[in-house]
């Protein structure tokens, strides 16, 4: 998920986004501290389009998927020909 600044879209005030998962973060070449375009998809769902380069300050970071569940602790996997990681716990349970 984006945590944007928030700005308001559509009559809609967007102060946060989904992000799909770990291939659409570096499909974008999305970094932490981005400016960012966004728009609603089907006019509700609010996505990133892309990120805006030329304002880069070299101040952005790479944004590197947890390994470690934050919840429980365990470690988050992300299976062969899967697209998102999970936690060993859930994957269990499931």
């Amino acid at each position: 998920m984006a945590i944007l600044e928030p700005v308001k879209l559509a009559g809609s005030t967007i102060s946060k986004t989904t992000l799909h998962n770990e291939d659409f973060i570096k499909e974008k070449d999305l970094k932490v501290g981005d400016h960012v375009i966004i728009q609603k998809a089907g006019d509700v769902i609010p996505e990133v389009v892309e990120s805006l380069k030329e304002k880069r300050t070299g101040e952005e970071k790479e944004f590197e998927m947890p390994e470690i569940c934050p919840v429980c602790g365990a470690p988050a996997i992300r299976e062969k020909d899967e697209a998102i990681r999970r936690c060993i716990r859930n994957r269990m349970s499931s």
